[in-house]
């Protein structure tokens, strides 16, 4: 995001702030946190100016969480930022199959460290844990389920949300295929 941009938005905040009651951030496309000094520019601005007003400010990243360790994410909580969705796709060999660095490398254990500091932090915020399920990974779900649950399972920040991969349009739509439907996500689920 250019200077320009970021500034359009800060003015946009200046300009809108009277009669607010709430306002939301909501941080998604690409890897929000690759830029994070725009994000949390942006966001130590907007909290500020909702405490100047006595407006409520809150938001959230959509994130693979490669970058999310525990001091990136307590300054996001301490400015309101404490909603994260995290894609898995599966348990580590099945994930690092598909979300991988430039160079090849896999990303899953810097992402299962960074939810294991996460979950060590002694603040409020919310994990939505987002699973694809795929036919070639529910397999391998299970032992992602399984690590999840003795990790996980006790802290109530942290809840899990199933998905089925489907084409919803653009370029990286047409390349699922076989999906796996509704109802047998619903199925998957029950066992």
């Amino acid at each position: 995001m250019s200077e320009e941009t970021q500034r359009a938005i800060e003015l946009f905040i200046d300009k809108r702030m009277e009669g607010l009651e709430s306002l939301k951030f909501s941080w998604f496309g690409g890897e929000p946190l690759v830029a994070k000094d725009v994000v949390l520019r942006l966001s130590r601005y907007a909290k500020q100016k909702c405490d100047e007003h006595g407006v409520k400010f809150q938001g959230g990243l959509t994130t693979n969480a490669y970058a999310l360790d525990q001091a990136l994410a307590r300054e996001l909580i301490s400015l309101n930022q404490d909603f994260f969705q995290i894609t898995l796709d599966g348990w580590k060999e099945a994930h690092d199959l598909l979300r991988q660095r430039a160079d090849g490398r896999g990303t899953f254990d810097v992402i299962w460290q960074n939810l294991l500091g996460l979950k060590a932090l002694d603040l409020k915020f919310e994990v939505c844990v987002r699973i694809h399920v795929r036919r070639d990974n529910i397999e391998n779900l299970e032992i992602l389920m399984r690590e999840y649950a003795k990790e996980f399972f006790d802290d109530k920040r942290f809840r899990l949300d199933f998905q089925h991969l489907r084409n919803m349009g653009g370029d990286g739509g047409k390349t699922i295929e076989n999906v796996v439907t509704l109802q047998e996500l619903n199925q998957i689920e029950e066992n």
